[in-house]
């Protein structure tokens, strides 16, 4: 029902030409009659608009299937006389899809989209149409709802798109690698499964989660931007269906090296519903490379008569390195193999202003070099590349350095060489200290032997432990804050003792304590907070 206005205009004519009326609702035309002359008169023109004060918007179709198309359509109608609204379709309204635009969008006649609003003439959106070429609806059926709205006037349709693919049962998972060892990695492969297990189209911006459900202490996931997941369990969330289905994430081993093969369980599974999800195990296999060695653990630089090219048999030891993959050898494997000291190692640091001599630098100066059974001449070389032969393995022996950057030892063996000098660290008052008993021993007995200093302490204090274990006593359980001293006792003769002992009473040491055969242990105990 609608509501008719009629207006109406006298004027003088001339023949030849035309009238013309026009019809404004708050600024917009919605309406315009021209009219042709054929006399020179005085004449009355009628003129009458149709107006609304409400419209109805309906479907084509209540039901269409996704990929196909549906058109709209909109009608004046006069549901109340005394209503404050007014409409005309040739004014501006406005379709919006409110809900279940991921299904499709707004299309005009030709198929050119308009995305999921437009605004046009009411009488112009009868040519505007709903394609469903969005996303298959995750159940059999989706629903749309298209709003128009117009003059304060909103009207909506909803509709019904019908899914036409297969609906999702599950996921497949594949692997780039089925079995692969520590610290390598393996691509995983999604599928959505329908439930005959046939392939099924599923969108690409659908999120999927990834877990290790079982045995996540050997593996995690690293996704497409290379990033590897720290938590525990190994969980990725947010991945895309895209990046899931084109291998873009990785199952990494990088945790822990297992003794014996292993198999880690990987689940996929679809954020929007936990019910739709895949598993799939992967081997973890251990892979080591590591040395063996055969000799001692402690070797001796070099001394003459002793050179690189002819080692004293107390210079070297042998060794071996294995490179294994789920216990089977590893051949032509490349490996790298050198030595170097643990610098400044053990306890806290008592003298920031510490200063250290620079160790000597040139081949086999000072940590030593490898001699390679693999080569016919024997190769020497610190460091040492080659490769693993036949049989995953590879046969070195270790020659120590020279001995011109080392502190003396505790016994009589090799009376020319040095052990490593990191364990002659003290605070600045002892190292002074030290200095004023040995310029006066040196000063009382000219023709002896100069005093023999052994441990004092390491370069950051703390105990002498090699093996990392900080517990137990041991015979340098004081050698901590850099304020005990070893002298060495065979060097001093009876005779000199008692003076050496009062010098060492004189410069502050406690008690020059004769701990064994082979030194005294000087204790200056006596020092101020910070010293």
């Amino acid at each position: 029902m609608s509501v008719e206005y009629n207006y109406g205009a006298t004027i003088w004519t001339f023949p030849g030409g035309s009238v013309t009326l026009s019809a404004y609702l708050d600024g917009e035309l919605i309406q315009q009659n021209s009219i042709p002359v054929s006399c020179q008169c005085r004449m009355y023109l009628p003129f009458w608009v149709t107006l609304f004060d409400n419209f109805d918007l309906a479907a084509g179709n209540n039901r269409i299937a996704h990929g196909e198309s549906n058109s709209f359509q909109l009608s004046g109608t006069l549901l109340n006389l005394c209503s404050p609204t007014v409409w005309h379709p040739e004014v501006q309204t406005t379709l919006t899809i409110t809900s279940g635009s991921e299904l499709g969008q707004l299309v005009d006649q030709s198929g050119q989209p308009l995305g999921s609003s437009v605004t046009r003439k009411g009488s112009e959106l009868s040519r505007v149409r709903f394609a469903a070429d969005g996303e298959q609806p995750r159940d059999p059926e989706g629903t749309v709802v298209v709003e128009a709205s117009s003059r304060g006037i909103t009207k909506t349709v909803t509709f019904t798109v019908l899914r036409t693919a297969p609906l999702v049962d599950h996921f497949a998972i594949t692997l780039e690698h089925d079995e692969i060892a520590f610290t390598e990695t393996s691509k995983i492969f999604v599928q959505a499964k329908d439930a005959n297990d046939e392939d099924v189209v599923f969108d690409d911006n659908e999120k999927l989660f990834f877990t290790v459900i079982e045995n996540g202490q050997y593996g995690t996931f690293i996704n497409k931007n290379g990033d590897t997941v720290r938590t525990e369990p190994p969980t990725l969330g947010d991945a895309t269906y895209a990046d899931a289905r084109s291998g873009q994430i990785r199952f990494a081993a990088v945790k822990k090296n297992p003794a014996v093969r292993e198999l880690a369980k990987i689940r996929v599974a679809w954020q929007g519903d936990e019910t739709k999800k895949g598993e799939k195990e992967i081997a973890v296999l251990e892979q080591m490379l590591k040395i063996v060695l055969f000799g001692p653990r402690e070797i001796w630089p070099l001394l003459p008569p002793a050179d690189p090219e002819h080692p004293h048999a107390d210079n070297r030891t042998l060794l071996e390195i294995q490179m294994t993959r789920g216990s089977e050898p590893v051949a032509g494997h490349p490996f790298k193999l050198w030595t170097a000291y643990v610098d400044r190692s053990g306890g806290h640091d008592h003298d920031e202003q510490q200063t250290r001599t620079g160790r000597p630098e040139g081949a086999f100066a000072c940590n030593g070099h490898f001699l390679s059974a693999q080569s016919t001449p024997n190769t020497r070389a610190n460091p040492m590349e080659e490769s693993t032969q036949t049989n995953g393995r590879a046969y070195y022996a270790k020659i120590g350095g020279r001995c011109n950057h080392y502190g003396p030892r505790d016994d009589n063996a090799h009376q020319g060489c040095r052990t490593p000098d990191n364990n002659h660290w003290g605070t600045a008052r002892i190292i002074q200290a030290l200095d004023s008993i040995a310029a006066n021993y040196r000063t009382l007995f000219p023709n002896n032997a100069m005093l023999q200093i052994n441990d004092i302490s390491l370069p950051l204090g703390g105990r002498f432990d090699i093996y990392a274990q900080w517990a137990g006593d041991d015979d340098h359980g004081y050698h901590r804050l850099g304020r005990d001293v070893d002298i060495r006792r065979t060097s001093i003769p009876q005779a000199n003792r008692a003076m050496f002992e009062q010098l060492c009473r004189r410069f502050g040491v406690t008690r020059p304590y004769p701990e064994d055969a082979s030194h005294y242990h000087l204790f200056f105990w006596r020092q101020t907070a910070g010293n």
